[in-house]
Formats: structure tokens, sequence, C-alpha cells
């Protein structure tokens, strides 16, 4: 069972849908309990783009209307919104339909919603997007993968709970193979961002480990940050202490949540590695949506891990095969619409290469990835990562697919 309480996280702003993004893994069941989050909308920090004058102004109206107990009228502001492609007020009315608040309660229609947010960037949407799925029937192991996936994309924006759910999947070895080290680097950016809870659990987490890993783990994180990888936590104070009587807390009243086995990162076991999300199986498929790249080929007599190994050098060696992620959508005219704005707005970083749209299935729904590849490694892929974030475009490294003759 997790420790600390996943926070429920209220939101009265969230991003503009004009730059909506969806760096797409889809999450699911990592069991070890489920988790009870709420999530409405935080400020126009949750995503970079405009957005319509009074938005957020309604969205937080609708968030004084639900505290104070009054959840039909909340929705009935977020509804025309969410109607309109607001990723907020998507995610405001996912929680509705999730708690029953204010609407009947309808798990499909919450998971719809939360999809839809998740869709278009929002990181808060993405968390609760993933917390979602992994509480659906069991998950297996493609499932918690999937879960995996969405945590690691709000985990690295920041969204504290998002965080803590990374690191416990990544201590359990839930979704992701178990690297704990990598799981106290994680729960130590919780807690610098005061999520409730994480703060314990990183006393807990360290005294199970030896010092050198939790020196590793401190080593892991600075290294994560001097990079750009993940969102700096805050540096004044931060609103909502983890009680709910705090108007500002994250933690709606009586919504705890209590326990959650994933986060949006996977990461291996022993030797940290960005795990990429990749176009999520659909549930119960076969396969793996954050598998290692590269596996043996039909005939190849040497021991598993070195034919891997030479695989995964071998893809990762191909000329242009690395690439980066600029969101994905779950409409595909606007995804193709997006993909032209992007080449618009960021010719420069792009020098020549394409933006694409190539089309995914995530948990039996439609996905639309924006990708442009072209890039020689890792490196260069990274360095083009830094270059979109820095314009306020959310990206990700897009590792190369596996070279044909590979055994998934």
């Amino acid at each position: 069972m997790i420790g600390p309480a996943l926070a429920v996280l209220l939101v009265t702003a969230a991003a503009s849908g004009a730059d909506e993004q969806r760096t797409d893994p889809a999450p699911r069941a990592l069991e070890r309990g489920s988790v009870a989050a709420t999530v409405l909308a935080d400020g126009p920090a949750d995503l970079p783009a405009p957005r319509a004058a009074g938005v957020a102004e309604r969205l937080a109206r609708g968030v004084a209307l639900f505290r104070a107990g009054d959840a039909a009228a909340a929705v009935a502001i977020w509804r025309p919104l969410a109607e309109a492609g607001d990723p907020g007020a998507q995610l405001n009315l996912a929680q509705a339909y999730r708690l029953g608040r204010g609407v009947p309660r309808d798990d499909a229609q919450a998971l719809t919603l939360a999809r839809q947010s998740a869709g278009q960037g929002h990181p808060k949407g993405q968390a609760l997007y993933a917390q979602l799925l992994a509480g659906r029937s069991g998950g297996g192991s493609v499932a918690a993968r999937e879960a995996v996936g969405w945590w690691r994309l709000a985990a690295e924006r920041g969204v504290g709970p998002a965080q803590m759910a990374l690191a416990e999947a990544l201590w359990d070895g839930r979704g992701a193979a178990r690297d704990r080290s990598a799981a106290l680097a994680w729960m130590h950016l919780a807690a610098a961002g005061r999520a409730p809870g994480a703060a314990a659990r990183v006393e807990t987490m360290t005294a199970r480990l030896g010092p050198a890993e939790a020196r590793a783990a401190q080593a892991r994180l600075t290294a994560w940050l001097a990079a750009g990888r993940v969102a700096a936590p805050p540096t004044g104070p931060v609103a909502g202490s983890g009680t709910a009587s705090d108007p500002g807390s994250d933690m709606a009243p009586g919504m705890v949540a209590s326990g959650m086995a994933s986060g949006p990162d996977a990461e291996p076991a022993l030797a940290l590695r960005r795990v990429e999300p990749r176009a999520a199986a659909a549930p119960g498929a076969s396969g793996s949506t954050v598998s290692e790249p590269g596996a043996a080929s039909p005939g190849d007599d040497r021991p598993a891990p070195s034919r891997r190994a030479a695989r995964a050098a071998e893809q990762r060696a191909r000329p242009g095969a690395w690439g980066v992620q600029l969101g994905a959508m779950s409409d595909g005219g606007r995804a193709r619409a997006q993909a032209d704005a992007l080449t618009d707005r960021h010719g420069d970083l792009l020098a020549g290469r394409t933006v694409t749209v190539a089309s995914a299935d995530s948990a039996g729904a439609a996905l639309y990835r924006l990708r442009v590849f072209g890039f020689d490694d890792e490196a260069a892929a990274r360095a083009a990562c830094a270059g979109f974030r820095r314009a306020g475009q959310g990206c990700y490294v897009v590792a190369p697919e596996p070279v044909s003759g590979a055994v998934p």
C-alpha cells in the first residue's frame, strides 16, 4: 500500500486549447490501491498557451462553487467550456463525473473527459487520466505501462502527486522496472514541491536504501534539473499546504487519495534512462508501451541481454532515427492543423524538418501524434527539445523504432 496520499488537484484555471499537446503514453491500472484524487484547475501556468478572455475566471468561479458544495452550479459553468474544448474545464468536469458530484457518477464519461484534457497537454489532466486508467479492472502489465507513461508526462511538468505515483511505481517495479534510486529522486522532487506526504515518504525510502543509493538519487535529481528534463520545484510559498481547509490547497475537502502504484515516469532498474512513451496498445493487446528498444532477431544465438544490447545499439546508431514529439491530439483534422501551426511558429527550430502526424491507439481511442524525426543521436534530439521548451512548446525525445526483423 502506498504510504502518502495522492492529493486531489483542484484547478482554478487550465491551459488553452490553442496549444493542444499530448505527449502520449497511455496509462492504466497499476494495482496497489485505488487513487481518489479530485482534479479541477490551477492557474494559467498549467499550460503556456493564451486562453480566451474570461475562461480562467469562469473556471475559478466554478471551483469556488464546487468547494462550497454547489457542484451542480459548478458543472453548469464548466460544461459549455469543456464542450468548447477547454482542457481545464474538461479536467474539472471529469472529476465531477468521477465523484458523482453535480452529475450522476459516470466513470466512462470521466475517462473520456480526462483523455480529452490530457490530449491537449494539460499536465493535471494527464495525471488524472493516468489515475483513472490505473483504477480500471485490476490492470495487467500493458495497462500498468500505459499509466506509467501518462504519469511520466505529468511528473516531468511538476505535478507533485504524479511524481509521487511515479516514485511508488519505480519503488515496487509496477509498470516499470524496479529502480529505487530513481524512485527516491522523484519523491525528493515531489517533496521539494511540497506535495502532501512526500517528505515523510522520502524519510521512509531513504531509511530503506543504503547511503550510496541515497546519494545516487540526489545526483540523479541534480542532473535532471540541470538538463531541464523536469520542471524545477517552486522556490517561493506554495499555494496549498495540503490541508483541506486551505483555500489554495490542492486537497479538496474529503478527497484524499488512498494509494497508487505508479507514476508518469517509467525508469528501468539500475541504470537511469528515459523510457519514452510509445503508442499505447489497446487494453488486452499484447506488447509493451514502454519497452526497451531492441530485441533478438530470429536465429541469433547470443544471450538475450547481449542480443538486446546489440539491437538497441544498431537502432540508435541509424542516421536520423531519433525524433521528438511535440504533442498529440484525439482529432486528426485538428492535429494536422496544429502540425501546420507548429511548422509556422517554430521553423527556426525545425531547421527544414517536417512535423508529421501519425495515428496510434490509446486505450481504444484514436490518437494523432505530432512528431519530428531527423536527429542523428539522442543528444541532438534532447537539444532540440530544450529549444522547443524554451519557446513554450511541450516536447519529449522519441527513441528510434525497432528495426525490421526485431522481435518486439
